[in-house]
């Protein structure tokens, strides 16, 4: 069984990274045992994933709770509605960390936003949605490696 700390540095290591370069959102146990969880359960090519670390100010600006801009349906809930609609898997239904089958379904994903949730993207004034919004790819079955990237530019 590791440990949160084991977790840190088996992941850093994937990545082909020292611990402290990761991005701080590792520093909370719980997304780096989700991540690692997931890597440990799939060795297979089932990825990217995208990490998603909300921001509930983004979604309470007004005075109307958990609505964007104050406007209903302007929420979490729709995100991930619209990532499962579009063939993300919700990992543990921790709302958190969400698999696609592939690039192209991600990539297909990222242009959705555009369409279908442009009030998610950044809008000055207003704070973001999330704090950090990551993906994650593995490189090789083979050799476990894995990339970490920061996409929150998806979102601006």
């Amino acid at each position: 069984m590791y440990s949160a700390r084991q977790k840190l540095h088996e992941l850093a290591k994937r990545c082909g990274r020292d611990p402290k370069d990761l991005p701080t959102i590792f520093q909370n146990p719980h997304i780096v045992t989700l991540v690692f969880d997931y890597l440990k359960e799939k060795d297979s090519e089932e990825m990217p994933a995208l990490l998603f670390d909300w921001n509930d100010a983004g979604f309470n600006d007004t005075a109307v709770p958990n609505c964007r801009n104050g406007i209903e349906g302007q929420t979490k809930a729709s995100i991930i509605a619209n990532l499962l609609a579009n063939g993300a898997t919700n990992y543990r239904n921790q709302d958190i960390l969400f698999i696609f089958p592939n690039g192209l379904t991600i990539g297909d994903w990222y242009w959705n936003l555009v369409t279908n949730l442009p009030w998610a993207k950044h809008q000055n004034g207003i704070p973001d949605i999330c704090n950090h919004f990551l993906r994650i790819n593995k490189i090789s079955a083979h050799t476990g490696n894995t990339d970490i990237e920061n996409s929150l530019s998806v979102l601006y």
